[in-house]
């Protein structure tokens, strides 16, 4: 069994074939352009472990949650909308990106990887987004202070923001921060994740 087949079982997903063989072509992809493009700083386990299982850690908790449609902010290079939409069969992805080359790699990637009709990507800045989604999931883009206006504005009614996070230490300090600002959400909870073979903290901040 391979590394990627061992994490999925640590995450209790299922290591079906045809999954399997997406996630292999989508990390095949990233690495053929990644050498071109820098599109992201890891390679090989580092990055099977630190971006897409560490992408897909998040998976139960957003699958509680409603995501008919979803928003990946800041997709750059797929982390965490490619492997979630590979999982997530009865989601409708929205891939925002404003780098013309990550879009491009975003494209290519939803082509390869079969998604077609369930990803698109949207080559343009948060603030030019016009549309709104029932789930908005970021990583490691910015610090919640800084991004959450822009992520309430194009979360639906009745919807949730879930941000990729480290160190609960960080997140708390986020927190204190955005309970300090103007936005006003109903609730804020901290989520646990563990990512297989990754002895860090990770935490998923839930916002309603």
């Amino acid at each position: 069994m391979g590394l990627l087949e061992q994490g999925l079982a640590q995450l209790n997903l299922p290591a079906d074939p045809t999954l399997v063989e997406r996630l292999t072509i989508y990390l095949s992809e990233l690495t053929l352009w990644n050498r071109r493009l820098g599109l992201v700083k890891a390679e090989g386990d580092e990055l099977l472990i630190r971006h897409l299982l560490d992408s897909l850690a998040g998976l139960a908790a957003i699958r509680s949650l409603p995501h008919a449609t979803i928003a990946d902010v800041g997709s750059g290079a797929g982390f965490p909308g490619i492997p979630l939409a590979i999982f997530l069969d009865d989601g409708r992805f929205t891939l925002i990106e404003r780098s013309g080359r990550s879009a491009s790699f975003l494209r290519s990637a939803v082509l390869l990887c079969d998604l077609k009709g369930r990803a698109e990507v949207a080559e343009v800045d948060l603030a030019r987004v016009d549309r709104r989604f029932q789930l908005v999931t970021f990583r490691a883009l910015a610090p919640l202070p800084a991004m959450i206006a822009g992520l309430l504005r194009i979360t639906a009614e009745g919807g949730a923001i879930v941000a990729y996070k480290g160190r609960r230490s960080v997140v708390d300090e986020e927190l204190a921060a955005l309970a300090k600002g103007p936005a006003s959400f109903k609730e804020v909870r901290v989520v646990p994740v563990e990512v297989p073979f990754l002895e860090e903290e990770r935490n998923l901040v839930v916002i309603a």
